[in-house]
């Protein structure tokens, strides 16, 4: 007999998924009949792990995957809130499965996020199938030779698209093969030689977006090297090579060349470029002269069709003429760039210097005596502001940021409240709501301006209070009665030794509904850090990912077997529910 559910027309049945987390979809409605499984096949397509708790994990991994494996398209595994994903499914997949082809026939896309160490090597063991690799590492310490053996392999002969991330950036090596399938990368490198060696090994690259984060043309530890020596022809001669790129991003701090090099540089990568991004920190009053960059563009690069750049010269004590820079890009649209001088609490001036609209995620604004004026969307690519509250009437000017997703606020540490404690918040009538916030983090902040983000953000989900004393004293004491019921992520830091169990308990009253949490004790007496987990897994109900940070060797009584301490000690021993939890000496994490 066919149900009432199953007479419902596929249009209500997709519009009732959308209700529900993927995990949900898969777990509750596949197999039961071959019509409801069509209705669910994009839910098979991608599949993303970012959020789910360790009971789901577990379901994915023995339920789940064996069942849909051949139909999985795009894998991501994500230790951003659970820090413990990655290597988990490594272990528990490496001991039924010979590589990650097995169980995902299909699979073309494989992205990887917040890696510890080496935890990919069972990933990359067989990956000729895939087109697209998304790799970002959160620790150095890799085996670079192995993961660039694996990813030039020339049994990779579908691999299209890269991206490769590490803090400290990538050290390449000139024995590697080359890589000719590549049409796409991303990657951060250490220095200039690595950009050479890139140029040497994707020789067919069409689009390249490349982070160098060393100071200097060969990197910043590379002792006995004449970092002002001026760049060779044989340096150069491996980019005639990269005839094929059309789109080139480069972001990299204090560029020591000259800009006649610089202008060498993109002589031999220029004959198709269509797409160019340069995002510069440098301290060469070359990199804002207009004309140089108009005589770049009228002799080299003549058939751009995009151009987008920022420039942060730091110009230390000194000032300079905005209206001369200014002039000499008169080139430009007045409308399609913007530049002011900021000055930080040091007193070191920058200048700034960006085309309008802005093309890059980030955005730093700083200054008190800012110009910066209203563009209609001309930010609207901006994803993530960093705003100090030296900006005078700084809301305003959020109003042109109203796709921003990340909102890191710094305050002043003199910062006072002067809201009476009877105000009414809920009253206030905000110019504008960010309905893409999703993440704000504050430091050394009073109530109304704390207040005033929570209104205009009202689909906030995550908060990173970084000094805890301060939050309290400013915010706490005037709104005791405060609840955010909508956050989901808290990251709080205490640097006071004085912490109470109180304070846990006050932060779960504040925040009721948080599922990751994170604490970080700067100075955490020796016997509160075993009282915190016990507070903390008991007072926060909904958790499923808990991070300890403690100064010190407090942990050691959970080391040993953190497991079975957890199951004797806390109120996991009441619960029905699987975990996984790992410690070192600082460092505790249980998935819930």
């Amino acid at each position: 007999m066919v149900s009432v559910f199953e007479q419902l027309p596929d249009e209500i049945l997709l519009t009732c998924y959308r209700y529900l987390r993927p995990y949900d979809v898969l777990y509750s409605f596949h197999s039961l009949n071959s019509r409801l499984n069509q209705t669910i096949s994009v839910y098979q397509c991608n599949i993303d792990l970012l959020t789910c708790n360790y009971f789901e994990f577990i379901n994915y991994i023995d339920v789940l995957f064996p069942i849909i494996g051949i139909h999985v398209h795009s894998l991501c595994l994500s230790q951003q809130y659970t820090h413990c994903q990655i290597k988990l499914f490594d272990g528990k997949i490496i001991k039924k499965y010979n590589d990650l082809h097995q169980l995902f026939p299909n699979l073309k896309s494989l992205k990887l996020v917040h890696c510890d160490s080496d935890v990919t090597l069972f990933m990359l063991k067989k990956i000729e199938y895939l087109s697209i690799i998304y790799i970002e590492y959160k620790s150095n310490l890799i085996d670079q030779q192995y993961l660039f053996e694996n990813l030039l392999s020339n049994r990779n002969k579908l691999l299209s698209k890269i991206t490769i991330l590490i803090p400290n950036g990538f050290e390449l090596v000139s024995n590697y093969n080359q890589c000719l399938n590549v049409k796409d990368l991303t990657i951060k490198i250490k220095n200039l030689k690595d950009l050479f060696l890139i140029f040497e090994i994707f020789r067919n690259l069409k689009s390249l977006h490349v982070i160098i984060v060393c100071r200097g043309r060969w990197g910043c530890w590379q002792c006995g090297s004449d970092q002002s020596a001026p760049l060779q022809s044989k340096e150069l001669s491996s980019l005639n090579k990269l005839s094929h790129l059309t789109d080139f991003q480069l972001q990299m701090s204090d560029p020591l060349f000259t800009f006649t090099e610089f202008r060498t540089l993109f002589e031999c990568i220029s004959a198709k470029l269509e797409k160019l991004s340069l995002y510069l920190n440098t301290e060469n009053a070359a990199y804002i002269d207009g004309n140089q960059w108009k005589d770049l563009f009228s002799s080299v690069i003549t058939i751009l069709t995009t151009f987008k750049f920022y420039i942060r010269s730091i110009l230390g004590f000194y000032s300079v003429n905005v209206d001369k820079v200014m002039k000499s890009f008169e080139w430009i649209h007045p409308k399609d760039k913007h530049c002011y001088i900021a000055r930080d609490h040091l007193g070191v001036n920058y200048l700034y210097f960006y085309t309008i609209p802005f093309g890059f995620k980030t955005f730093e604004l700083i200054d008190s005596q800012s110009t910066l004026t209203n563009f209609e969307n001309g930010y609207s690519n901006v994803e993530q502001l960093i705003l100090n509250s030296q900006v005078n009437d700084e809301f305003s000017y959020l109003k042109q940021f109203r796709n921003i997703e990340k909102l890191t606020y710094i305050g002043e540490e003199h910062a006072t409240s002067t809201c009476p404690k009877d105000m009414n918040f809920d009253s206030w009538i905000v110019p504008i709501k960010l309905i893409k916030l999703s993440h704000l983090s504050i430091d050394s902040i009073g109530l109304s301006t704390f207040c005033r983000l929570i209104k205009i953000a009202p689909y906030l989900l995550s908060l990173n209070i970084h000094n805890y004393e301060q939050f309290q004293r400013k915010i706490l004491l005037y709104k005791p009665e405060m609840t955010l019921r909508r956050i989901e992520h808290l990251t709080v830091q205490f640097e006071s030794c004085k912490s109470e169990q109180n304070d846990i308990i006050r932060l779960a009253s504040i925040f009721p509904n948080v599922k990751y949490l994170q604490l970080k004790m700067i100075k955490c007496p020796r016997t509160f850090s075993i009282e915190i987990v016990r507070q903390s897994l008991f007072s926060f109900k909904n958790l499923r990912f808990i991070q300890l940070q403690i100064d010190g060797n407090s942990l050691k009584m959970i080391v040993r077997d953190p497991s079975k301490w957890l199951s004797e000690n806390t109120i996991l021993k009441y619960l029905n529910k699987q975990f996984y939890a790992s410690c070192n000496q600082w460092n505790l994490q249980i998935w819930i």
